[in-house]
């Protein structure tokens, strides 16, 4: 039988070893930078006009009345503050994460939520 001494790793797991003072706590801060652009497949409004059109588009509807007759209030409060933000000179990004592809990275946003991730560095308009 082969023995296997020291660090042992495979593709899909990583080992480790750290060393902790006496009493010291286990728990460490990690800091990533992350591009949400990577994750908002070119959907970046600048304009009330594009956000319209993205929106009939993307849910198949022909007027903003019709999608929130069907989408709801909640809906039309959302639209209603990307046009406040874009009215500000401010930029829309629209992206989805997903725990079910291979980026590590898109796992822990859909898995902590994007507004726990990035706090008050952006202003997160609708998670879900």
């Amino acid at each position: 039988m082969k023995q296997r001494n020291g660090f042992v790793s495979n593709s899909s797991s990583s080992s480790f070893i750290v060393a902790l003072e006496k009493g010291q706590s286990t728990k460490v801060k990690i800091t990533l930078e992350v591009d949400l652009a990577d994750f908002a497949d070119n959907k970046i409004i600048k304009t009330p006009k594009a956000l319209k059109k993205f929106i009939l588009e993307w849910h198949g509807y022909e007027t903003i009345e019709d999608y929130f007759a069907d989408y709801g209030e909640e809906e039309e409060k959302q639209y209603n503050r990307c046009l406040e933000v874009l009215s500000q000179g401010k930029t829309l990004l629209m992206g989805s994460v997903s725990n079910e592809h291979d980026h590590e990275i898109s796992k822990l946003l859909y898995d902590n939520g994007v507004k726990k991730l990035v706090g008050d560095q952006v202003e997160v308009i609708s998670e879900n």
